[in-house]
């Protein structure tokens, strides 16, 4: 008798969208043209009301889910998560890659046994995928290291947040132990959920940083230029309301915050009071310079 052997991906690619109709394509059609081809891609359309169903249906090589009730983003983050078989995982929204992104990724991992997530450089784009900026200098140099702490590499990504890293590739079970995940998202309106996650990542896994593959990360408007957009004009004055509410958005800066340094917090309360001073630090110098 012969027994079939089933040969599971090297990674699993989880997409969870929701009215992305814009983007899809490119990111589609950017995935599929990468160095590295050992992979499934799993979508789960979170109950969408624009054409994702209807592109999704064009490419033959993904597995497409569609919700009958919207799962809210931490939901449908986890369900796509729950789906996959790969040794390796990574989460893909509307953004970009160099065209060996999960090659390189595949390769630091498989080349680092103790290391569980890896991430790579990035730089921003439009909505035209033109590069609007990029990492500072100061920022590549106090990033994650995998010889050092996880201390230390949870407070420098602290004081450089790069959420982008999110995108990056984790050993699938360091994810599906930590289960559900959305508590550690938390609900889907805390906006510093990302920030937290990563917290937790940094301090309780080995990280790894390459410069040898580069994440695209689509920053489509700036919170003040969404907020000045023509359609949401006519209801709030944005820079008006900044000026009336500027004790209420400092609480929330503030509890946005505490929020992230949650997880460092609880284990070493010292340090995270420490750390959170330098943030502050570094808040108003960025402040002043914007200013100038």
């Amino acid at each position: 008798m012969t027994i079939k052997t089933i040969s599971l991906p090297t990674v699993s690619i989880g997409i969870p969208l929701y009215n992305s109709e814009k983007y899809l394509r490119r990111t589609l059609d950017n995935l599929l043209t990468q160095t590295f081809s050992d992979f499934e891609i799993i979508i789960s359309d979170d109950a969408s009301k624009d054409l994702t169903p209807k592109i999704c249906a064009e490419y033959i090589r993904i597995r497409f889910i569609q919700q009958s009730q919207n799962l809210g983003m931490a939901g449908n983050f986890e369900f796509v998560l729950q789906q996959a078989k790969g040794k390796y995982f990574m989460w893909v929204a509307d953004d970009e890659w160099s065209e060996n992104y999960i090659e390189c990724l595949v390769n630091r991992l498989d080349s680092n046994p103790t290391i569980d997530f890896a991430y790579a450089s990035h730089v921003l784009i439009d909505e035209n995928s033109r590069i609007t900026g990029g990492e500072s200098k100061i920022a590549l140099f106090f990033r994650p290291r995998s010889y050092m702490p996880k201390l230390y590499n949870a407070a420098v990504f602290f004081l450089w947040i790069n959420c982008s890293a999110i995108f990056g590739m984790y050993r699938r079970h360091i994810l599906t132990q930590r289960q559900p995940l959305f508590n550690l998202f938390q609900a889907d309106n805390a906006v510093a959920s990302d920030t937290r996650f990563l917290m937790e990542i940094m301090l309780h896994h080995k990280v790894i940083y390459t410069s040898k593959c580069q994440f695209k990360y689509r920053l489509i408007l700036k919170p003040l230029d969404y907020y000045e957009k023509t359609e949401v004009k006519s209801k709030i004055d944005f820079k008006k309301y900044v000026q009336e509410n500027k004790s209420e958005i400092r609480q929330l800066q503030t509890e946005l915050t505490q929020y992230a340094i949650f997880p460092l917090k609880k284990q070493y309360p010292i340090f995270a009071t420490l750390l959170l001073f330098m943030y502050k630090l570094i808040r108003i110098r960025r402040n002043l310079k914007s200013n100038l």
